[in-house]
């Protein structure tokens, strides 16, 4: 079994601390990244376990070791980490009006959360743009996981604006993993 395997496994049991502690093992031995669906999973399991802070910690590790980012594991990062967002489908446009007041009496943090709207919506246009683009698949899906981890990077830069996270974000009993 691969540890993909085995996290996503460890997912259908409720199993979440094992999760976190396999993860944890295959950042330690520098092994392949998890998968997105494996990432969405550990995510979910860190918000789970620990609440937004593990979640946030868990985001950040995701770019250094080269995790594939997909728009779901994007949408869960920002229902988790921005309050007020849980019964919001996270679209470009939802996210926008929901932000747009955020910080405005503050020019870096409402700068950065319009960069984060703006890095959502290009994601999804690389999203709806598919294979039709003219490239080869891969090149378009590498496309596909560049956007989407410029969009959590650009939401990490919204998080450490506001000095740490907030209280208010979602009930963990409501979040549901997304296989990709």
């Amino acid at each position: 079994m691969t540890y993909d395997g085995f996290i996503l496994a460890c997912i259908r049991c409720n199993a979440w601390k094992d999760v976190l502690a396999t993860f944890k093992h295959m950042k330690k031995a520098e092994l392949v990244p998890p998968s997105a669906a494996a990432c969405h999973g550990i995510l979910l399991s860190a918000y789970r376990c620990g609440g937004a802070q593990e979640a946030l910690s868990c985001l950040q590790d995701f770019n250094p070791i080269g995790v594939d980012c997909c728009r779901d594991l994007a949408q869960l990062g920002v229902k988790i980490l921005i309050p007020g967002l849980r019964d919001v489908e996270i679209t470009s446009s939802s996210l926008r009006d929901r932000v747009q007041d955020m910080g405005s009496d503050n020019d870096v943090f409402r700068k950065r959360v319009m960069t984060l709207v703006r890095s959502f919506r290009v994601a999804e246009l690389e999203e709806d743009r598919g294979e039709s683009s003219g490239l080869r698949p891969s090149e378009a899906q590498e496309r596909r996981n560049d956007a989407w981890r410029l969009v959590v990077r650009h939401l990490l830069e919204v998080l450490e604006t506001t000095g740490g996270l907030q209280e208010g974000g979602i009930d963990a009993s409501e979040l549901r993993i997304v296989s990709a």
